[in-house]
């Protein structure tokens, strides 16, 4: 076991339509196909112990949440504001507290950006 949390980000219809109608892809996107693989976010175990302390660390951290989201779909030039509740229409989350880690190699960080 690890010491951390994890918080997976999924999307809403809302963001799926946004992304349809704003981004970069020549297909239609649909909410099942984005939902498919989402972004996990490792998180200190002592930060977030239940889904109260996850709500409140995701909506703090939520502009670099959605950032992180609309760069990975492609998008370049994100809305640049998101107030708690556009934050709550456009995604959920689910947070997760106990994560065993089953891998033998080290662990490798990469950035987002290519």
């Amino acid at each position: 076991m690890i010491n951390r949390s994890v918080i997976i980000i999924k999307y809403k219809q809302k963001f799926v339509d946004w992304l349809n109608r704003e981004g970069p892809h020549d297909q239609h996107i649909t909410l099942n196909m984005l939902n498919k693989d989402c972004l996990s976010y490792l998180v200190d175990s002592d930060i977030i112990q239940n889904q109260f302390h996850a709500r409140k660390w995701v909506l703090k951290n939520r502009a670099i949440l959605a950032s992180s989201e609309f760069l990975t779909r492609g998008h370049q030039d994100p809305p640049k504001y998101y107030s708690n509740k556009k934050f709550e229409d456009w995604f959920t989350w689910e947070c997760h507290t106990t994560i065993l880690d089953k891998g033998n190699d080290p662990i490798e960080f990469r950035s987002l950006l290519p």
